[in-house]
């Protein structure tokens, strides 16, 4: 049996009581490094157990070969250019290959390594509709589509298996730094990427995505200029050639690799700390998949960093945020309060910024911009003392306020807002008539009901503006 940690076993239970309770194709989602693969040898143990023949499927050579290794000697790939064995109880199989079959392999439990590629393409669709009366689990660190569809029309059971911030606690992944500029690039990038890797790599080991092949060749000769070992891996590249560029970069003999989304999946380098977007980013998956390949534990790896040069970070949150998914509707969502974010403007560090005023690296806290208040009265400007201004010349602000407020139609809410403003104290709640106080109270309850908020809305602000509760039957 397999030593699974209690999130994992939570995961094989859930999977299973979703097939007992009728779910035909489960969708199991965990984060980059949480085991899915762990996960899913249990699972296929548990189906062997019960006499199944299992086959698991994947879209590159490189995955066949990882799976056979995870299943163990029961396992067999179905694979060109590879020894299979037809007679193992269980069959690891390249798409491709499995489409040249004309004759579906025999098996109760069809298992999808990467399962967010299945609706794309008619050899998925062949494979799905061939063994459609069998039971399948689907893997994935993000349950999205290429084109940020979600996976409802394969699935139709979801499993979260974990989340970042469990993941974290565990330390089964790293916490990341964050650096990006103050707005999403719709053209270029913020820094060289030479640039960006010296200032903010820390030496690390990179992984550098870019957008074409032509650039990745360019980028690979601009850090190479500027004394940083790197080289390209695009999909030209032939299998010799990218298994030998990966084995210096493991070796830590190559400080960056630079990819055209080669890199996305199936890449594990647990010593690689750096991830430099050097491209835009439409979809959260592609995102969380480039993001992934760095956020894995390593001996002497205290943290990974993102070093974001079109400001993607803006649209899909810090790496380690927690998610949101679904097999309908929007797949990949950041957790509610989770996308509040702080650029520390001293060493360009960027963290969720909810109860945390100092840069969590490197302890900066930036000093409070005092806006001088706004005084269009020449008495008053003569007198003005903050709170201390004489009464007279307060109560003649006020009422300049109020005769404005009528004019262009504002609320008493931003009377008494301005008042504050000025003198860091509300003015005295009886100079407001009851019907003015009542209009502002239907105008918060008409607030609250129109944008859904709870009832205690209107009374707070309320009191707030008037320093007391609404009348009675009001």
């Amino acid at each position: 049996m397999v030593d699974l940690y209690d999130y994992q076993r939570r995961a094989v239970k859930d999977v299973l009581l979703a097939w007992q309770g009728g779910a035909r194709r489960v969708c199991l989602v965990m984060p980059t490094a949480a085991g899915k693969s762990v996960v899913s040898v249990e699972v296929v143990r548990r189906a062997r157990e019960a006499g199944h023949r299992v086959l698991a499927v994947a879209h590159r050579r490189e995955l066949v070969e990882q799976l056979c290794g995870h299943y163990g000697p029961e396992a067999a790939p179905v694979c060109a250019g590879m020894a299979g064995d037809a007679s193992k109880p269980i069959q690891v199989a390249s798409i491709q290959t499995l489409m040249a079959r004309d004759v579906p392999i025999e098996c109760g439990l069809v298992v999808t390594d990467e399962c967010h590629h299945l609706p794309q393409g008619g050899q998925w669709v062949h494979v799905v509709q061939s063994y459609g009366d069998v039971r399948w689990l689907g893997l994935t660190a993000t349950p999205e589509r290429a084109d940020g569809q979600p996976l409802g029309d394969t699935f139709d059971h979801l499993v979260v298996g974990a989340q970042y911030s469990e993941l974290l606690e565990r330390g089964r992944i790293c916490p990341c730094d964050v650096f990006f500029p103050p707005e999403t690039l719709q053209k270029g990038i913020a820094l060289s990427v030479s640039e960006a890797y010296k200032r903010y790599a820390n030496g690390g080991q990179a992984f550098v995505f870019v957008n074409s092949v032509d650039e990745a060749f360019k980028v690979t000769v601009e850090l190479q200029n500027a004394g940083v070992l790197a080289v390209a891996v695009t999909g030209d590249s032939d299998s010799e050639e990218r298994a030998e560029s990966f084995m210096l970069f493991r070796r830590g003999y190559v400080k960056a690799i630079v990819n055209v989304f080669v890199c996305t999946e199936g890449i594990d380098v647990p010593s690689a700390s750096v991830c430099i977007l050097a491209r835009g980013v439409g979809h959260a998956s592609t995102y969380l998949q480039m993001v992934g390949r760095v956020l894995r534990t390593a001996p002497g790896k205290e943290c990974a960093r993102l070093i974001d040069l079109t400001g993607s970070v803006l649209a899909h949150g810090l790496p380690t945020s927690d998610r949101e998914y679904s097999l309908t509707g929007t797949a990949i969502g950041v957790t509610k309060g989770g996308r509040s974010l702080r650029v520390c403007l001293q060493c360009g560090l960027t963290w969720e910024s909810a109860g945390k005023p100092g840069c969590p690296r490197c302890g900066f806290v930036p000093t409070p911009r005092n806006k001088e208040p706004r005084i269009y009265d020449v008495e008053l400007q003569a007198v003005y003392a903050g709170a201390e201004t004489g009464s007279d010349a307060m109560a003649k602000e006020l009422a300049r306020l109020r005769g404005v407020a009528r004019a262009r139609g504002y609320s008493v809410g931003w009377v008494v807002k301005q008042y504050r403003d000025l003198f860091g104290c509300s003015p005295p709640g009886y100079v407001f008539a009851e019907d003015e106080r009542r209009r502002e109270w239907s105008r918060l309850v008409g607030i609250t009901r129109d944008r859904g908020y709870k009832k205690g809305y209107a009374f707070a602000r309320f009191k707030a503006t008037f320093g007391s509760m609404p009348g009675w039957g009001w």
